[in-house]
């Protein structure tokens, strides 16, 4: 994983890797997409703390 790839594609794998185990794994999907939502705010949260904390 590169640093200067954005946030936002960096959510975007970590949501496709999700989704993936998600299939194989056969969980409820709505409890699946509740998590990977939850999961992908953090870390945007997180994203702008840092590059906030960089500036």
């Amino acid at each position: 994983m590169s640093v200067h790839e954005p946030a936002s594609v960096v959510a975007a794998r970590q949501l496709a890797a999700e989704a993936q185990e998600t299939w194989s794994t056969r969980a409820p999907r709505g409890l699946a997409e509740r998590v990977a939502r939850r999961r992908a705010e953090q870390q945007r949260q997180g994203a702008v703390a840092a590059v906030a904390g960089e500036g």
